[in-house]
């Protein structure tokens, strides 16, 4: 029995092909959430609540990245806790900075040309918070939907250095969040007009939709289980009902976060030895289409006009809504396959050699 789990627990840690078809799905929420913009305010997309619902996308890529974050350093050896926490980091930076910068860049080409709000633009590249004046008042950057990088960075900035405390890394990571989180929720309740974005940004309840994605694998790594697909497809159905139930931002982090590890336990159960290429290969682009389909919203609007979509009709609705979907996938592939697959060619290679480079010229 024991080695039907060990077994088991071994199959699970090398087959995790359902978060990246997970990364996909989400990305493609996050699309259809912003298909909103074509849309009158009282189209049934809109009262529905489904263009809503797909901002929750956002909540599946903070538990993914707990989750393989956890699963990808699974071999940690606290011998060698100070190069690994600079490897673990170093690669995280190759894997999100270069191409979130050039996203960046073509999004405030034009400011960047009048040399408009540079402090602003400075804290985008450098991903710290800040109040967007042109988004609604909201903690965005220029990239509106950059604040979620910056969670991100932020969230790889924490695990590198838990990595530093040795086999304790998890509990050191658990308890700066878990602190961080409760400093947020005393703030909201004690200072509910805090207006600091430092603040309000780094105590927000989504971190703790990262540490469930920490817990998430630690768990399923050892405690494998085996269970009727029927039944997996019911939770992940379950797990999105509930991502469609509405929820102010002071519980989002909590609601939505155990919506979002169900989701993402039973669809790594469920799609474990399966192959969908086309899924995958949403999932491989996620990034670009996530980091780029907001740059094409003035081409749809042009290619929605011109095929006189225009007039308030389900129907046309429906039709914006998928060529949006459709469009931005494509935009994604071809940005991922022509701009970020060699762009994490190069750096990768580069810091291969700047590694092989470090110990000779210590030698000499």
């Amino acid at each position: 029995m024991k080695q039907r789990a060990a077994i088991f627990a071994l199959e699970a840690r090398q087959s995790i092909v359902g978060v990246q078809y997970l990364r996909g799905i989400a990305a493609l929420m996050v699309v259809f959430h912003h298909a909103r913009w074509f849309l009158p305010t009282d189209s049934i997309v809109q009262t529905s609540g489904w263009g809503e619902v797909g901002s929750r996308g956002v909540d599946i890529f903070f538990v993914i990245s707990g989750f393989v974050m956890a699963h990808s350093t699974q071999d940690y050896d606290p011998i060698g806790r100070v190069s690994q926490a600079i490897d673990f980091y170093g690669k995280r930076l190759i894997r999100v900075v270069p191409l979130y910068w050039i996203a960046v860049i073509w999004t405030a080409k034009r400011m960047i040309w009048n040399g408009e709000e540079g402090l602003d633009l400075a804290k985008d590249f450098l991903f710290v918070p800040h109040f967007n004046d042109h988004g609604h008042g909201m903690i965005w950057p220029y990239l509106y939907q950059g604040w979620t990088i910056n969670y991100e960075m932020f969230f790889y900035a924490l695990f590198a250095l838990s990595m530093l405390v040795g086999r304790y890394r998890y509990l050191a990571l658990s308890a700066s969040l878990l602190v961080l989180v409760s400093l947020g929720v005393i703030s909201h309740i004690s200072h509910p007009q805090t207006n600091s974005a430092t603040i309000l940004f780094y105590t927000s309840n989504l971190l703790f939709e990262f540490l469930l994605g920490v817990w998430l694998n630690l768990w399923m790594s050892r405690h494998p289980l085996r269970l009727p697909r029927a039944v997996l497809a019911g939770v992940a159905v379950i797990g999105f009902g509930l991502l469609w139930i509405p929820n102010s931002d002071s519980v989002r982090g909590f609601a939505d976060g155990i919506a979002a590890v169900l989701i993402v336990w039973s669809i790594v159960l469920l799609a474990a030895g399966t192959e969908l290429g086309w899924l995958r290969g949403l999932g491989d682009a996620s990034y670009s289409i996530y980091l780029f389909h907001v740059t094409i919203v003035g081409f749809a609007s042009w290619l929605f006009r011109s095929l006189g979509l225009i007039a308030q009709t389900l129907v046309n609705e429906v039709m914006m809504v998928g060529l949006y979907l459709v469009l931005a996938s494509i935009v994604g592939v071809v940005i991922h396959r022509l701009v970020e697959k060699p762009l994490l060619r190069l750096f990768r290679s580069t810091a291969r050699r700047w590694i092989i480079a470090v110990p000779r010229l210590r030698r000499s």
